[in-house]
């Protein structure tokens, strides 16, 4: 798991030095390595939101129509996965990037790295379909 992480993280800074120059690619290859595996903790999300459906727990009218309580509320719920991400990404700073990697490697990583997102997307329709089928209503 570490050594698929290093790989993206490998990915995303080499997908940013062709892209943008070398400058950018420190940046920014935290951000884009946020953003590749936010799907999994979407799919979290998506999973607590099935669970409340079936469970027939009404969202209040605060959280529906008040545009300044959602966006705290979804400030506050990305919080853990921003913490997480800085976590993840301190704890594989001891693996060094590898910023001359070959074309080779960098297209299969382009392809780990779509897979890894592919993947993310799938589990939330699975989740989604596996809580509708097999919860019953509470």
């Amino acid at each position: 798991m570490l050594k698929h992480l290093v790989d993206l993280r490998d990915f995303c800074y080499v997908f940013l030095k062709k892209k943008m120059g070398e400058s950018y690619a420190e940046q920014g290859y935290a951000f884009r390595f946020m953003v590749l595996l936010c799907g999994y903790y979407m799919a979290l999300w998506v999973l607590i939101a099935m669970l409340q459906y079936k469970a027939g727990i009404p969202v209040s009218p605060l959280e529906k129509d008040n545009f300044i309580f959602q966006t705290i509320f979804a400030t506050l719920a990305f919080l853990p996965y921003h913490f997480f991400i800085k976590y993840l990404i301190r704890r594989i700073a001891i693996f060094p990037i590898d910023k001359d990697m070959s074309a080779s490697k960098y297209k299969l990583l382009m392809r780990k790295a779509i897979l890894t997102l592919a993947t993310s997307f799938a589990l939330w329709v699975l989740i989604a379909l596996g809580v509708d089928k097999l919860v019953p209503f509470f």
